[in-house]
């Protein structure tokens, strides 16, 4: 589900500094649509672990076990998820002050 698509460019171009974050729950659903229902619940527990993390590095280790663990079987789930990438960490840099 794509909306507001004009949104982040609009403000991309007015306040080019401003930082996005995915929404974990919304690109957990959308990764888990391209996945056979009965091997979702796998897949879910470690994308949580993604956006649930207390550290950045505990994130990235999750997000690259997710990549390991499905990126040639799953490779639609994989790109759904790679192609945010940037967005799913912003929410790190918060905790240890602005960056």
């Amino acid at each position: 589900m794509q909306c507001n698509l004009g949104f982040w460019p609009a403000l991309r171009e007015e306040y080019p500094s401003t930082l996005a974050q995915r929404c974990g729950v919304n690109k957990t659903a959308n990764i888990l649509d391209k996945r056979p229902k009965i091997l979702q619940p796998d897949a879910k527990g470690l994308l949580q672990q993604v956006y649930l993390s207390a550290t950045k590095s505990a994130a990235l280790q999750a997000y690259d076990q997710f990549i390991n663990r499905y990126d040639a079987k799953y490779p639609a789930a994989w790109e759904c998820l790679v192609k945010d990438q940037e967005g799913l960490f912003t929410f790190y840099e918060f905790l240890d002050g602005p960056p």
